[in-house]
């Protein structure tokens, strides 16, 4: 086995207190669902649910969701907790902040852009899944 493919060099994150963690974690897991919830409207359901699992890709510093056929997709920047609408090939088209903003207003984000680059309403209004979550302001 050759481990060139791993070489990549470590890439310092910063000086968080391990005390904001759990609220950044918390944060991240929530709009994470925002990104899962493009997966599970927009896309076949899959017998292992990977229709809603996310990817990192390198050069977005970004969690993204599969692309639809059209070759959309959402993605998580977890540096700002900003929310990306991406078409192909990964290319931002559009940016929300997540800072001080409702899932409610993310949603009609992602329904509004959606439209807009799609020419067509998604086939059922994007929401979360019924997983229980930790509570959230």
């Amino acid at each position: 086995m050759t481990t060139e493919k791993f070489s990549r060099s470590w890439q310092a994150l910063g000086t968080v207190p391990i005390a904001d963690l759990g609220e950044t974690k918390l944060q991240l897991h929530w709009a994470a669902q925002i990104v899962a919830a493009f997966g599970n409207t927009i896309l076949d359901p899959q017998p292992d649910d990977s229709q809603s699992n996310l990817g990192w890709i390198d050069e977005l510093e970004a969690l993204v969701s599969h692309s639809s056929l059209k070759g959309l997709s959402v993605g998580i920047r977890p540096g700002d907790l900003t929310l990306l609408f991406l078409t192909s090939p990964n290319t931002i088209h559009s940016e929300l902040e997540l800072s001080g903003q409702t899932l409610q207003h993310a949603f009609e984000w992602m329904t509004a852009t959606y439209s807009k680059v799609s020419g067509a309403t998604p086939p059922r209004p994007f929401s979360l899944r019924d997983y229980v979550m930790p509570s959230h302001p």
